[in-house]
């Protein structure tokens, strides 16, 4: 990871400049622990350097910090964005947007890299733009590839070796099958195969002059891990 040492330089300087001597000491009652007086210049100076730093690692690695304009933390006014989470995209408030999550900005998809935080009343969302994906060009003439001509559509894998029929490089993209093991998925198309035939037939004009066409799901939405899942 990339950082300017003058930012960098600044942040040690603030964790130094921290009041820690005995002539700053309080004590709290109920704190067993002593507490130290800071002036608040210093605490708007720490803060400042605090979210420039962020900014700056985000420039230098290829990361936008994206604004988001919306209520208060906890407001329940605040915004919601389109996440894509396992095989579905959810609507989630900043807060609920994890690293690694992959959401709809501007009509394209972008990755979290950071927690969101509030500043000056805003959202802001430590976010980059995703690495191209390899393009999976299967000419076997298989399910898979009469699936993916079907509905007009590619294959994306996934590092866990689940891949699921859909297009997510423009957001919201579109989904046209469950996520599944590779040979699992084989055998979802090879059973509703005339489904994504009828589908062809339905959208033929469009789907052969590029566009892409939305699918409404038939299949069973699969469990998500506790780690997937969002609360309620």
């Amino acid at each position: 990871m990339l950082v300017s040492k003058d930012k960098l330089d600044e942040m040690i300087s603030v964790a130094r400049s921290i009041n820690r001597g005995k002539s700053h000491e309080i004590r709290v009652p109920g704190d067993d622990e002593p507490c130290y007086l800071q002036r608040k210049e210093w605490v708007d100076w720490a803060v400042t350097a605090c979210e420039e730093l962020v900014e700056d690692v985000a420039r230098l690695n290829g990361n936008s910090n994206i604004e988001l304009a919306t209520g208060q933390q906890g407001s329940t006014s605040m915004d919601t964005v389109k996440c894509f989470r396992f095989d579905q995209w959810l609507d989630l408030t900043p807060d609920q947007l994890e690293m690694g999550d992959q959401f709809t900005y501007q009509g394209k998809s972008v990755i979290v890299t950071g927690q969101a935080y509030v500043s000056d009343g805003k959202w802001h969302i430590p976010a980059r733009q995703p690495e191209p994906q390899p393009i999976h060009v299967d000419l076997s003439g298989g399910i898979l590839a009469q699936c993916m001509d079907f509905a007009g559509t590619g294959v994306v894998e996934f590092p866990d070796g689940t891949a699921i029929l859909a297009d997510l490089e423009w957001a919201p993209g579109f989904v046209y099958s469950p996520r599944l093991p590779k040979a699992e998925l084989e055998a979802f198309c090879t059973e509703h195969r005339e489904r994504y035939a009828a589908f062809f037939d339905a959208n033929q004009e469009a789907l052969l002059q590029g566009e892409s066409v939305a699918m409404e799901p038939w299949w069973p939405k699969v469990a998500m891990t506790s780690e997937q899942q969002v609360e309620a």
